[in-house]
């Protein structure tokens, strides 16, 4: 990462220019680049996904547990 906002703008120009040319002279390269892009992507959809799901069936299981306690409490609190 740059610190200087005004050596960061040249720098980002010079290699954007560089990877583009690269890019266009290497199709199989640039094929290759895109398609680890993609898999990373997908990975990390995926990742987010699955931690999304722990997360739902934890508070699922929480809410199971507090609406058993509060059959039991029912059921079991003497009527006065």
């Amino acid at each position: 990462k740059l610190v200087s906002s005004e050596v960061e703008g040249i720098v980002s120009t010079i290699l954007s220019k560089g990877l583009n040319e690269f890019l266009l002279e290497n199709p199989k390269e640039a094929h290759a680049i895109l398609s680890k892009v993609s898999e990373a992507a997908l990975a990390r959809e995926a990742a987010r996904k699955e931690k999304i799901k722990k997360i739902l069936k934890k508070v699922l299981s929480i809410a199971l547990i507090f609406t058993r306690i509060s059959t039991l409490i029912f059921w079991y609190t003497p009527v006065t």
